[in-house]
């Protein structure tokens, strides 16, 4: 398969990315923003299909942009790089009116794969700092919280099955607790062993929330991008879990009722069977789109 002269077979595919350029298309030679840019893998389907004047790279993993900044650097005349948060985006004074901006909440595999303890799969420092210069850690989360608080973080995923006994584990050997295998230990002894992976990754995925606030620097986001984009622009996002989700339907549904903007699509946009199998991380995406009123 190919899209705009890219070939599916040759380019390693972000989430539903074919899917995203089309929503953009109608924007061609226009002003983008990439709002998690990552390894930079929905920016070089931007800059190569839709030939933008203008594409605004932002991330708040200072790595992560380095690594985009030097993976586009064919296009550097029409980028520009942005080392901030979500709730810091007013920061880009002068560069806040786009046609189309995307954000992508899903961890890169640079991400995953790093020793920053984001993955139950590698034996890592209590770290899973999305900004490296931030002081919240895993480890302060886990020396500070109460057991009511570490019940709350562990469902900020969405799911509560089996959150306080997981909880009250790991409040009790937290002490004991010196690295992400540690903690993969304890969850694995008071997990369900069918569904031990599952549980794992809802963990560390609940951890990550709290260390880096993303429930409050998504809120923001979203109070931010009325005032980011043109008449008729568009605002794509995806997210991976029913908390992201909810929130981001429910702003673009407030969105419609003050007629700032109405739902491209009145429900959620899931992958393709066929980039499900092929991309085992595209499995619990979920994007919506939001075109602003003219």
């Amino acid at each position: 398969m190919k899209f705009a002269g890219i070939s599916l077979k040759d380019e390693h595919v972000p989430v539903m990315a074919p899917f995203v350029v089309a929503l953009f298309s109608k924007f061609y030679g226009g002003r983008f923003a990439d709002l998690t840019v990552g390894q930079g893998g929905h920016s070089f389907w931007i800059l190569k299909s839709l030939k933008p004047s203008y594409l605004a790279c932002v991330d708040r993993d200072a790595s992560a942009l380095d690594y985009a900044k030097s993976r586009l650097s064919d296009y550097s005349s029409v980028t520009n790089y942005f080392h901030i948060k979500f709730s810091e985006i007013k920061k880009m004074d002068g560069e806040n009116v786009f046609d189309g901006i995307l954000a992508d909440l899903g961890m890169s595999d640079m991400q995953l794969k790093s020793d920053r303890g984001f993955s139950y799969k590698n034996n890592s420092p209590l770290d899973m700092k999305m900004d490296a210069s931030q002081e919240k850690s895993l480890k302060s989360v886990l020396s500070e919280s109460s057991l009511d608080k570490l019940c709350e973080i562990l469902s900020l995923s969405g799911r509560r099955d089996g959150t306080k006994a997981i909880a009250k584990a790991i409040f009790e050997k937290r002490d004991n607790i010196k690295t992400t295998e540690d903690l993969v230990e304890i969850v694995r002894k008071k997990g369900i062993r069918h569904d031990a992976a599952k549980r794992l990754s809802r963990v560390f995925q609940s951890f990550r929330i709290e260390v880096n606030d993303e429930i409050g620097e998504l809120s923001g986001l979203l109070e931010t991008i009325p005032q980011m984009l043109k008449p008729g622009a568009r605002f794509i996002i995806i997210s991976y879990h029913s908390v992201e989700d909810t929130i981001v339907k429910n702003k673009m549904i407030e969105w419609e009722k003050e007629k700032i903007a109405k739902r491209f699509f009145r429900r959620v946009v899931k992958p393709s069977k066929e980039e499900k199998l092929k991309n085992k991380k595209s499995r619990s995406a979920h994007l919506r789109c939001a075109e602003f009123c003219t």
